[in-house]
């Protein structure tokens, strides 16, 4: 994926880079004076994925045991934010025939982003 620079999570465009180990917390082992602690933190290779924004904001600083729990995290987060979005039903091009200008683009942009929103919550 990282040649693609496409998130880890959901698939849109990659524009930051997500630690499997919060770098919050290397930092918080590298200052507590616990050298133990820290000489095992930083014996393990720090693991990072090309992500969004979006989801590396959602992850934070939260510790998952396995990338696949990383994503089930970011996929439960997307799919409660787009809840509403993602259970609207598709209109039918004779319905849009009906409307005015405004609310045919209107429409539009909404259909657009729910077809985002699926792709997301499905990769």
């Amino acid at each position: 994926m990282r040649e693609r620079h496409v998130c880890a999570y959901c698939g849109m465009p990659a524009d930051s880079v997500d630690h499997l180990v919060p770098q919050s917390l290397v930092e918080t082992a590298r200052l507590s004076g616990n050298p133990d602690w820290v000489r095992d933190i930083c014996r393990v290779r720090i693991l990072t994925v090309e992500a969004c924004r979006q989801c590396n904001g959602v992850l934070g600083n939260r510790i998952f045991p396995t990338l696949e729990d990383r994503k089930r995290a970011v996929k439960r987060y997307l799919r409660r934010k787009y809840r509403r979005l993602l259970k609207a039903p598709p209109w039918e091009d004779d319905e849009l025939e009906e409307m005015g200008l405004g609310l045919r683009g209107y429409i539009a942009r909404q259909q657009a982003e729910r077809e985002t929103a699926q792709a997301r919550v499905q990769f």
